[in-house]
């Protein structure tokens, strides 16, 4: 079950950051300001998903570490690990960690593949970012489309997420990518 805390802090950052400005923001379209307008509320919807990625993925690592139960003769401890959201902010949160015995099939972070993470960022993240690599001509027009639109990253790791991705990619083969049925692979 969810913490009501959650409840409370996020409708508290809701009535701070939008709806305590909705006055002050319709004065600013009154005199004209439509993009200031739109760029505040684009601005404010990133710290938004933030605020509450910083509520929620520690209070569901928590629940998760303490209902997952680790194979049969692997030992685990709980770690503190990072996961960097869409957003570019990292959230430490706590979970099961693996220690490798010889011969084991189990990854070390149950609850990072659980999320479906590449190297503790998000689908969402790997998602954008590879998005824009393939777009892009270099890995610096990406750095600057995902930047553009909110997102806190720095070059190298939108370099590092993408080729992370690429290396998971071929890990999976093309075969077993997932894609839209009406989309042809072929050539």
């Amino acid at each position: 079950m969810i913490d009501p805390t959650i409840h409370t802090k996020v409708a508290a950052f809701l009535q701070t950051t939008i709806v305590d400005c909705l006055p002050d923001l319709y004065e600013m379209l009154l005199k004209g300001n439509l993009r200031t307008v739109e760029q505040l509320l684009a601005d404010r919807t990133v710290d938004l998903h933030s605020a509450i990625m910083e509520l929620l993925l520690p209070a569901a690592a928590k629940s998760f570490s303490r209902n997952h139960q680790a194979p049969l003769g692997v030992k685990s401890t709980i770690r503190s690990h990072r996961i960097r959201i869409s957003t570019g902010q990292q959230i430490e949160v706590s979970s099961p960690y693996y220690k490798r015995l010889e011969n084991d099939n189990f990854s070390r972070r149950p609850l990072l593949d659980h999320w479906q993470t590449i190297d503790g960022f998000s689908p969402l993240l790997y998602d954008r970012v590879g998005f824009m690599a393939m777009l892009a001509p270099s890995y610096s027009l990406a750095h600057q489309g995902v930047t553009k639109f909110g997102m806190d990253i720095c070059l190298s790791s939108v370099q590092k997420i993408t080729d992370r991705l690429a290396e998971r990619c071929e890990e999976l083969g093309h075969e077993n990518l997932i894609i839209e049925p009406r989309y042809d692979v072929e050539d």
